[in-house]
């Protein structure tokens, strides 16, 4: 099996033959195709599967992922998302998103490594979004008094007015030598509502 990052109009043609899935969203796969967001399997001569995705800042969200019927279970999705995630995090890419459609995909999206966002920071609850942190990043911390002596940023997971005294997590700040840039990124859902503070010796900055 061989993906395909920059496919060309002729893997578009043998997927027009087989489409099913997504076929009422095919001028999107085209644009997709113009624009170089579509990437795709092949066996041989023959195309077996693709994918199309958005990139906004250091987030991507695959908007479709299709295989063709006679080649499901035999690994051709795993092969194309995990193929395709190593590009993103080449790219520098730090997360993936997808939202399952339809919902039945979710135990495949499970499979690679996908987890589900919480509804809380989800602008529409009925929707069910995954995700997926590509490379490495910031540990959470523990909730001891010791954390508090280093540069710690704490979240919790509810408003200000809700939060209770101890965050839902904590992460101590590991710079890199001679520079204010994180060792790792922290990576963590989260909603615009929710607490956040920044301290140090226990008094906040």
């Amino acid at each position: 099996m061989n993906v395909i990052i920059n496919p060309s109009i002729r893997h578009l043609n043998d997927i027009e033959k087989w489409i099913s899935q997504f076929k009422h969203h095919w001028d999107l796969i085209i644009q997709a195709l113009k624009n170089k967001r579509l990437i795709v399997i092949a066996q041989g001569e023959e195309t077996t599967g693709f994918l199309t995705y958005r990139v906004n800042g250091n987030i991507v969200n695959i908007d479709f992922l299709e295989v063709k019927m006679s080649m499901h279970k035999r690994g051709v999705g795993k092969k194309l998302v995990e193929s395709s995630l190593e590009h993103f995090k080449k790219l520098g890419i730090r997360i993936a998103e997808i939202l399952c459609r339809p919902q039945s995909s979710e135990i495949f999206w499970k499979k690679v490594g996908f987890t589900i966002l919480p509804a809380s920071t989800n602008f529409d609850p009925d929707e069910l979004k995954l995700y997926r942190v590509l490379g490495k990043i910031l540990p959470v911390s523990g909730n001891t008094i010791a954390d508090r002596e280093m540069l710690t940023l704490e979240l919790w997971n509810e408003e200000p007015h809700l939060a209770k005294q101890y965050p839902s997590w904590r992460w101590q700040l590991i710079c890199k030598t001679g520079s204010g840039s994180l060792v790792e990124p922290i990576v963590a859902p989260c909603h615009g509502d929710w607490k956040i503070r920044l301290i140090q010796g226990g008094e906040t900055i």
